[in-house]
């Protein structure tokens, strides 16, 4: 917890950092409502949310799910699982 003035953890700035290079980031679960977490999605490139109610980063993203992360993450995984490539390690 962060109250008001106190600086921001070491993490926030470690999150800062990844963000700025990440190229595809899913956001599960959050209403991204409270700042300045809230604004770490702006350095992403590309940004999926999988959320049941609508958030403020929804007209920007690339897509939005309203299913429930299990159901959504599953269905990825069982897309992903066939795909070959040095990335890849489905079974």
């Amino acid at each position: 917890m962060v109250l008001f003035d106190d600086p921001m953890p070491r993490d926030y700035y470690t999150a800062q950092k990844v963000m700025s290079g990440c190229q595809l980031l899913l956001i599960i679960g959050s209403s991204l409502q409270v700042q300045p977490v809230a604004s770490l999605p702006d350095l992403s490139r590309q940004v999926v949310i999988i959320n049941r109610e609508p958030t403020p980063r929804d007209e920007t993203a690339e897509l939005v799910f309203r299913e429930p992360a299990s159901q959504v993450l599953g269905d990825l995984a069982r897309a992903l699982k066939d795909l070959q490539g040095p990335y890849f390690q489905g079974k």
